[in-house]
This record gives C-alpha cells, sequence and structure tokens, in this order.
C-alpha cells in the first residue's frame, strides 16, 4: 500500500464525517445535509479502498507475514496463503468495500460501548478493580501469555458484555405459538 499520508488524512476525515451521517436523520436526499455529506464522503472512501484494493491486488500474497492488513486479510485468507499475482479473492472489490464498512462502523461502535461499561463497573467495583490491578502487577512481563490473567480478564468482560450488551435489541427467536403479553395482547409467532 502507499505511504501517501495526504491519502490517509483525507480518509480519516471522509470516515468521520461518514460517522456523523449515520446518526443523523435519513436525509441523504436533501444536500449539504449531514446524511447527504456521509453518502458523498462514503463514495470517496469507496474509491479510495478500491484503489488500495487494486495496490494489493497487484503485489500478490507473496510479501512477508510481518505485512498483514484488515484488506490483506480479505483478499488473500481464503486462498491459503498460496496465491500470487493476480489471483481474485473470492470476493468482489465492492463487497471487500462493504466488509471494510462494516468492521470500522461495527467495530469501533461495540467496542466503544464494551470499554465504556468495563470503565464504568471497574469505577462502581473497587473491590474488582483491585483484584484485576493485583493480578496485572504480579505478572512479571506482560508481554508474555498469562493464564490466570487472561482468565480473569475474560470473566470480566464476559460479564461485563452480559449486564450491558452491545447490541441490546437484537431479536431472539420467537417460539412457533407466539408470547403471550397478558393484558397487553400477544406477540405472534
Amino acid at each position: 500500500m502507499s505511504n501517501d499520508n495526504s491519502r490517509m488524512v483525507a480518509l480519516l476525515e471522509d470516515f468521520a464525517i461518514w460517522s456523523k451521517g449515520l446518526v443523523s436523520p435519513p436525509t441523504s436526499f436533501i444536500p449539504y445535509t449531514a446524511s447527504y455529506n456521509a453518502m458523498k464522503a462514503r463514495t470517496r472512501i469507496s474509491k479510495v479502498l478500491i484503489d488500495i484494493i487494486k495496490e494489493e491486488t497487484m503485489l500478490g500474497n507473496n510479501l512477508s507475514e510481518t505485512k498483514t492488513c484488515v484488506i490483506r486479510r480479505l483478499l488473500y485468507d481464503g486462498t491459503k496463503g498460496n496465491a500470487t499475482v493476480g489471483d481474485k479473492s473470492p470476493l468482489t472489490e465492492e463487497a471487500t468495500v462493504d466488509n471494510i464498512f462494516t468492521l470500522v462502523f461495527a467495530g469501533t461502535d461495540t467496542t466503544a460501548s464494551i470499554l465504556t461499561s468495563a470503565f464504568y463497573e471497574l469505577e462502581k467495583n473497587h473491590e474488582v478493580r483491585q483484584q484485576i490491578q493485583a493480578c496485572i502487577d504480579s505478572v512479571e512481563n506482560l508481554d508474555h501469555e498469562n493464564e490466570e490473567l487472561d482468565e480473569l480478564l475474560r470473566a470480566f468482560l464476559s460479564e461485563v458484555q452480559r449486564c450491558y450488551p452491545a447490541a441490546p435489541f437484537t431479536m431472539r427467536h420467537i417460539s412457533g405459538q407466539g408470547i403471550d403479553l397478558g393484558d397487553f395482547g400477544c406477540i405472534p409467532p
């Protein structure tokens, strides 16, 4: 990929415009609204991402394993590392771009939600915070795996996700009989 800083700055600015437009009223048909600007930014981002995809496709999958990024993974993970210059990804360029948008939005939204909830719980529950801090302090080298710390953090974050789900309104499977809401009626199957 190119190391063009101006392209990166433009991408970051367009992602900010796009993100702001996602939470605005859907008025993309009205010029100069946040939603309209978001769709224009998305078009610019898509063009840059397609250029990057073309650059990566020209390079093929014969670069060292140390150079990995989301685009390379989307392009070559399905090829088991055997791709060469000109090999096609199982995803189209547009599908790859759509996956990148999904990863950026979904990843930032859910990660921010979980981290916010985790910090809230750490502030609210001093015993848990002290237990996690003691476990971290007892580890001599944080660069190496530590099963006790991993288990403690996994348990803590799992509980945070259970109490504060990032997507609290996901639809669950409704039984074949529907759901009786008492005096409020019934949700049909």
